[in-house]
């Protein structure tokens, strides 16, 4: 008996050294006939009732038969071996697919801070709501005041090295959209406004599935999971930029639509393999919607830049047409909407009235064209309003900075270029609707 049969052996039964001399003797005198008849069965499988071990028979060279202890019989081992093998296989494709799976979604879940550990104190909220004046409805809650707490994948935090503290429109923003909840957000272009909605809709993406099945030439095949309206192609495209940046960190990709560029070329750029974002104009996305180019039915993640300008503007169909083509709020839609005119309404609520000066407000933009629209845009919503940019004559600059001045039209709307070196006091508001090309403009 082998020392490994022993310790399988059941330790109630002890066989006497004199019987097992004994057996050895009685089982050496078996006839050859034995050995053929047992080669002509299955293999033998000799089981002591005591140890229960399994034995094979094996023909000698002198005719006699020798008993060799055998952990099992050689058609077991090799059925047990095969299952073995197939299992060791399968535990194996089972992993490398967990460590697919777990590449391919970009997301960590024990690196990721949550939610609860991200938010300040209820004490330091309140401070920092104080201390920049920011409003919350319909109630107050805890914000998030620092970058390395974000419940974000880490891919994304060399893209926010550099950034030392949230500005107030994401500390107030962030606990809400990284929740999942639909917000709407009062700040100017140049506050971060763009990172506010970026970062939440990023993450999302990292937990989505990143492809769809889709019949085969009917819109892209790839699902666009986020979907950014902005009311001008150069929002649209400043818009862009910013998350195009940051989608790269994680493997998403991102396209601008908006007209007066090849239609075609658009479809091709969505159609790509990588592409989960769409930033455009209301009349060119619509148009795409409309043909069936570009499939929405798979968008969690609905923002409206300035959605004020663009109603104002006449958008109010094409948008509610737009939203038609995306999934219902009920069907894990989540929507933010920015807006621009709130700021001079909420500035003129709480200027004195009896104030010896008057109320200056300057509103910048990037390009001529959408200086022009901002500032038909707010005389529209009724405020004084005068321009100041390159296509304008040099009478007319004249006369609109010194209106501003004398106090006969509260908002100028300029271009960073034509305004520049422009000595006007007392200006208590600075609008940014398009953040400059560099931080010294």
């Amino acid at each position: 008996m082998s020392k490994e049969d022993t310790k399988v052996a059941p330790p109630a039964v002890v066989v006497d050294k004199q019987e097992k001399k004994d057996k050895k003797k009685k089982d050496k005198k078996r006839t050859i006939e034995d050995v053929n008849a047992a080669d002509d069965a299955s293999p033998v499988i000799a089981t002591d009732e005591g140890d229960k071990k399994k034995k094979k028979s094996k023909k000698s060279k002198n005719g006699e038969v020798e008993v060799t202890t055998a952990a099992e019989p050689a058609v077991e081992v090799k059925e047990k071996k095969e299952k073995k093998d197939k299992k060791d296989k399968k535990d194996k494709k089972s992993k490398k697919d967990v460590s697919e799976d777990t590449v391919a979604s970009t997301s960590s879940t024990t690196s990721t801070p949550s939610l609860e550990d991200a938010c300040a104190s209820q004490a330091e909220s309140d401070a920092f709501l104080a201390t920049h004046n920011i409003t919350l409805k319909p109630s107050t809650y805890r914000l998030f005041l620092d970058f390395a707490k974000l419940p974000i994948n880490p891919a994304f935090r060399p893209y926010l090295k550099d950034y030392k503290q949230p500005t107030p429109i994401q500390a107030a923003s962030w606990p809400k959209l990284f929740a999942g909840d639909d917000v709407v957000g009062i700040a100017e272009t140049g506050s971060g406004k763009t990172l506010t909605f970026g970062l939440p809709g990023l993450q999302l993406l990292t937990t989505l599935p990143s492809s769809i099945n889709a019949v085969k030439g009917k819109g892209n095949t790839n699902p666009i999971q986020i979907l950014v309206l902005a009311p001008t192609r150069e929002l649209a495209l400043q818009t862009y930029d910013t998350v195009s940046a940051l989608g790269k960190f994680v493997g998403i990709g991102a396209v601008c639509l908006y007209g007066g560029m090849s239609r075609d070329e658009q479809v091709r750029e969505v159609r790509k393999k990588d592409v989960r974002v769409v930033v455009g104009t209301p009349g060119r996305i619509l148009d795409l919607a409309n043909s069936g180019d570009v499939d929405f039915s798979n968008v969690k993640y609905l923002v409206l830049d300035e959605a004020d300008r663009m109603l104002d503007q006449g958008f109010e169909n094409d948008i509610r047409q737009i939203i038609a083509f995306c999934p219902k709020k009920t069907e894990g839609r989540q929507t933010l909407m920015c807006r621009l005119l709130a700021h001079l309404r909420d500035f003129f609520k709480s200027f004195p009235k009896n104030s010896p000066v008057p109320a200056r407000i300057l509103v910048f933009a990037l390009y001529k064209k959408e200086a022009t629209r901002l500032e038909q845009t707010i005389k529209r919503a009724g405020y004084s309003v005068a321009g100041l940019h390159g296509d304008l004559g040099q009478e007319a600059r004249i006369r609109a900075l010194n209106s501003l001045k004398e106090g006969n039209v509260n908002v100028l709307v300029a271009t960073d270029v034509a305004a520049r070196g422009l000595d006007i006091p007392s200006v208590q508001l600075v609008i940014n609707v398009t953040f400059p090309l560099t931080t010294g403009q």
